[in-house]
């Protein structure tokens, strides 16, 4: 029986890669995708179109799918409040991120961090304390561990071969590559359909993916 190179495609962004996240220069909204805004403006419209386009992205993007925005990670708004952060971690007090946080809580009583609320200062406190300055230590002390279940940065793959940074796992990523950690796992979420051109079935997609990796001195393992 012929051997679809392109079956079960979607598996693969359940493999872990270890790369330098110093290799990562640029960034990339998943919202940034026309296949994903056409998908947002139809929900919005016709409940059974929606169910075709709330679909995730296709592992192998076409160029006309594929995000066209390449933004400098070093020029994300998030990469700079962690930058000035651990430029001010001695005394957080001072970093725009901690300013903001109680900006937030005097304006709108309450300051957020993804789903974590904080209503008073002594829980912006302890959020640094308990999690933020928790994270820097232990990425700096062990780097990553995979055993303890946090989430793995997503990244792209564009035509000319150049990994992009998406936005899961981003404050991990930025502690990282901003400290000189050598390895960070990513798991890839899409590809280039231009850089993916060539797979057959003696050279399926996932080899050509772990060879890419090789290349760059890291190694893959399956989740």
């Amino acid at each position: 029986m012929f051997n679809n190179p392109f079956n079960n495609l979607d598996t693969l962004r359940n493999n872990v890669y270890w790369i330098n996240p110093a290799r990562i220069s640029f960034y990339v909204p998943k919202s940034s995708f026309p296949y994903v805004v056409k998908r947002r403006v139809n929900k919005t419209r016709f409940s059974l179109v929606s169910k075709f386009f709330d679909q995730p992205l296709p592992f192998i993007i076409s160029e006309q799918a594929f995000s066209d925005i390449r933004q400098p990670v070093e020029s994300v708004v998030r990469y700079q409040i962690i930058s000035d952060f651990i430029q001010n971690i001695d005394n957080y007090e001072q970093s725009i991120w901690f300013k903001k946080l109680v900006t937030d809580l005097h304006q709108k009583g309450e300051a957020r961090h993804k789903k974590l609320s904080m209503t008073n200062l002594d829980e912006v406190h302890a959020f640094f304390n308990g999690y933020v300055i928790a994270l820097y230590e232990s990425l700096i002390a062990d780097g990553f561990d995979l055993s303890k279940g946090k989430d793995v940065a997503k990244v792209y793959i564009d035509a000319d071969g150049d990994i992009l940074k998406g936005e899961s796992g981003f404050h991990r990523f930025a502690i990282a590559r901003i400290v000189g950690i050598k390895k960070m796992p990513v798991r890839v979420q899409g590809v280039h359909a231009l850089w993916a051109d060539g797979v057959t079935a003696k050279k399926p997609l996932a080899a050509k993916i772990d060879q890419y990796f090789s290349c760059l001195g890291v190694s893959a393992s399956s989740s």
